[in-house]
């Protein structure tokens, strides 16, 4: 590990972090917390940045996932109320592919999260 005041570069393993500046930071928490989290990250062969780090990332991906979760359930309840119209079958399929569209992004982004698990 090389300091530079608050930057900080790791060089123990190779991740996506390591090809990028990464900085320090000092978050309070609880030491249950910290010892589960240690734990956690010994069992997966991690250190605890790393943890923590994947973490951080985990997190910001299952709020883009509740989003557009939260998007496509809006999209589908404006859709099916829409469809009692006669004039509304080019917009419910766009409204259907629109809404495979964003299940494939899901599913996708649900795969890459189970994957860093």
């Amino acid at each position: 590990m090389f300091l530079d005041g608050d930057q900080m570069r790791e060089t123990n393993r190779e991740t996506d972090s390591d090809l990028q500046e990464t900085r320090k930071i000092t978050v309070r928490v609880p030491r249950a917390l910290i010892e589960s989290a240690d734990a956690a990250a010994e069992q997966q062969g991690q250190t605890r940045s790393e943890f923590v780090r994947e973490g951080i990332q985990l997190a910001i991906e299952l709020e883009t996932m509740d989003d557009a979760f939260a998007e496509i359930l809006s999209r589908a309840v404006h859709s099916s109320s829409e469809t009692t119209q006669p004039d509304t079958d080019s917009t419910a399929d766009t409204d259907v592919e629109f809404l495979k569209e964003r299940i494939r992004t899901l599913e996708s982004l649900l795969e890459d999260s189970i994957e860093k698990l």
